[in-house]
């Protein structure tokens, strides 16, 4: 074996090693005592490790990625292992899709270049895959992100080369079987890179259907069948007649009228006696929930089934198996059947069953996010988890979406459910002093209109900025495997991404009545006091919440600089260096009277103890919630 790949091996071995370290399981953890010491040692290997995978990335990787040279054979191939080890679309693993991108792209150029028709094929596979990988990522950051778009427009693009070759005469000249597989596979495929966040119309509508219509006329076709006498055409059928079904997911979003709908009830009727048809086809292809659950959503589409029946069947997908069931397959469908489920429910009044019902759909979620396996399915377990944010039912008597948030990200990263404990607490300390010297700094917040208003609504007050604070984040649940990429630096689209959480956040708490009034608090805590800097960049002077943006903002800045489990680089500033940066900062990026209070000694010393104290507290309370 080469240095070269030897090295992409590690790479790849040390991405899965940091992945696991970075949430271990509390199963497996006696006591918050030593959750907190093991969180203190596995960061600290983290960021041993993070610096050999930084150099493979640096030093291997990326000169390979960069350079416009013509590549050898054995840097093309040993790319080739390299994508396949950090991204594999049909066991819905991945461990870096940015990374395998750049990868797809390059490989792509480089076949281009060589003209190699057989390379070209494999490369437009390998850019239609990833494609379809990152517009399947970012649909959850729409309607505050459209970048999912560009990445179905790309990958349409290459299917589109791809079909070229499908015509007979073009199909009859292809070089080898393994091409011809390939442009047979993506004539059904393209049809995942329509992104159901897109504006449909019936007209676009019924073309998809026609163009899978004309997918599984293929493997009726005598020429085709004898040009690839290999290719599994009964699979074919089936995984076409599926992405048919398929275009109704998420209760029609893309809006099918009434004879489409019917076209589609056909095929899955037609998909359901094909799939009982072939026991060996169907256990190597879709489970029977899935089958299940395609049945019975055209059946409630087309009114053939009524609403109640199907929640019930996907509530009873939801509760099937156990939580020790870590198969991706299994789980996909579990978290699919839950998206839908919640989506149906916000169309009405839940019925008394389904009120009690959720409590338990939540709390198994929960467990299911923290004791998943820390491998290359978190990008598509995040992708049904969005949905599931966003459709969120509250009940009367159950669990706030503050709450549940609050418990997704324990289960999800730890190191920043602990960083938002921290920051409502200094956020706490800052709030009562301020309201205690410049209690003026509030007036115009819930229609406080002198000092004498503010004092009235102080314990109101403190409430607001508390949970403000602890939900000030809560957009990185949407890119959480962006800032769970530890070991490498991250890609200029990455950093654009982390720099729309703050939108992010502000949106799903706007959707929900009972986060709504802190969407702003969300999305404004990285804009500067002077909104110079920072984002998004807007004015936010004439906000009545602008006080407790300034509040939240040092807060933040507080802890993030000071801790060192959540920077797995380099170990954390102390506190007086960072308020060194704040004093430094005062008037540009921080508000001068907020950072006029670590002048007191009295809250500087309570700031101390809670940075430097106080996260051992939240880290056992921490433990304790993802332990009951």
């Amino acid at each position: 074996m080469n240095q070269r790949k030897e090295n992409f091996e590690k790479y790849v071995d040390l991405t899965l090693r940091i992945r696991q370290l970075s949430s271990p399981l509390i199963s497996d953890i006696r006591n918050a005592k030593e959750y907190r010491k093991l969180m203190m040692s596995n960061f600290r290997t983290i960021g041993e490790l993070s610096q050999e995978k930084n150099r493979i990335l640096e030093e291997d990787i990326l000169p390979l990625l960069t350079s416009r040279r013509k590549l050898k054979k054995t840097e093309i191939q040993d790319l080739k292992d390299l994508y396949g080890k950090i991204f594999d679309a049909r066991r819905m693993e991945n461990l870096d899709v940015p990374l395998a991108k750049r990868i797809a792209d390059r490989l792509l150029y480089d076949a281009d270049k060589k003209g190699d028709e057989k390379d070209i094929i494999a490369a437009l596979d390998a850019k239609v895959e990833i494609s379809f990988a990152a517009m399947h990522i970012l649909q959850r950051l729409n309607p505050v992100d459209k970048t999912s778009f560009y990445f179905r427009d790309q990958g349409l693009e290459a299917a589109e080369r791809l079909l070229y070759y499908l015509p007979k005469p073009n199909f009859r000249q292809l070089p080898d079987e393994t091409s011809k597989h390939i442009v047979l596979v993506n004539s059904r495929y393209i049809s995942s890179l329509f992104d159901r966040s897109d504006n449909y119309n019936s007209k676009i509508n019924r073309e998809d259907i026609k163009a899978m219509e004309r997918a599984l006329a293929l493997a009726n076709d005598p020429f085709y069948q004898q040009e690839a006498p290999n290719y599994n055409w009964r699979y074919h059928e089936l995984r076409t007649l599926q992405y048919i079904t398929n275009f109704v997911e998420f209760g029609n979003a893309r809006g099918f009228d009434s004879g489409s709908l019917e076209t589609i009830y056909k095929h899955t009727r037609n998909m359901s006696r094909l799939w009982h048809s072939d026991e060996e086809l169907s256990s190597a292809s879709i489970p029977e929930p899935i089958m299940e659950l395609y049945s019975s959503r055209i059946g409630w589409l087309t009114g053939r089934t009524k609403e109640k029946d199907y929640c019930d069947l996907l509530y009873q997908i939801v509760m099937r198996g156990t939580q020790d069931s870590f198969d991706i397959h299994e789980n996909m469908i579990k978290l699919h059947a839950l998206a839908e489920y919640l989506l149906i429910l916000g169309r009405r009044e839940l019925r008394p069953e389904e009120r009690a019902g959720l409590k338990t759909l939540y709390d198994e979620l929960v467990q299911y996010v923290h004791r998943m396996p820390k491998k290359g399915s978190l990008s598509f377990m995040l992708s049904f988890l969005a949905d599931i944010l966003k459709n969120y039912r509250e009940t009367e008597g159950g669990e706030e979406y503050e709450n549940f948030c609050l418990r997704i990200m324990a289960a999800l990263h730890p190191p920043t459910y602990v960083h938002t404990l921290c920051v409502a607490d200094v956020a706490d300390i800052l709030t009562e002093s301020l309201l205690e010297r410049e209690p003026e700094r509030f007036i115009g917040f819930r229609g406080c209109t002198s000092r004498g208003a503010v004092l009235e609504h102080r314990q109101d007050i403190m409430s607001f900025v508390h949970h403000a604070a602890l939900l000030h984040d809560i957009g990185k649940l949407f890119v959480a495997e962006i800032i769970t990429t530890y070991g490498r630096k991250l890609f200029e689209a990455e950093n654009r991404l982390i720099g729309i959480h703050p939108l992010i956040g502000a949106n799903v708490l706007a959707m929900h009545e009972g986060t709504r009034e802190y969407a702003n608090i969300a999305k404004f805590h990285h804009v500067a006091f002077d909104e110079k800097e920072g984002y998004p960049l807007e004015a936010i002077s004439a906000l009545p919440e602008k006080t407790i943006i300034h509040i939240v903002s040092c807060a933040d800045c507080l802890d993030a600089g000071t801790d060192s489990v959540g920077r797995s680089y380099k170990e954390g500033k102390t506190i007086t260096q960072m308020i060194g940066e704040l004093k430094a900062g005062s008037g540009n990026l921080y508000a001068p009277y907020v950072v006029d209070l670590l002048k007191d000694k009295e809250v500087l010393a309570r700031i101390k103890k809670t940075l430097q104290n106080g996260r051992d507290v939240n880290y056992q309370k921490t433990y304790e919630l993802l332990a009951r």
